[in-house]
């Protein structure tokens, strides 16, 4: 049986300099990892990693910036809910 994994916090990335929302950060707390995802309206993660620490816009080359982290919620605002294994 497939392990089904649990959503994590999600965080959006934005440009200090263009204001634009770059993509989003998923955490996931079974891999202790920062996963990048596009933002809802893009194709593709709009933000360069420069280094440990270090993000830039791909459009203006700016400094970005991760938001806080949240439960992630669906389109109409309702916090999602998921199945909870005991």
């Amino acid at each position: 049986m497939a392990r089904q994994e649990q959503p994590g916090l999600v965080a959006e990335i934005h440009c200090l300099n263009c204001a634009r929302v770059l993509a989003q950060a998923v955490r996931r707390e079974e891999r202790g990892a920062l996963e990048l995802r596009p933002a809802d309206h893009r194709k593709d993660v709009q933000v360069i990693v420069a280094g440990p620490g270090r993000l830039r816009c791909r459009h203006c080359g700016g400094r970005a910036f991760v938001d806080v982290f949240r439960q992630p919620v669906d389109r109409r605002g309702a916090l999602r809910s998921w199945p909870v294994s005991a």
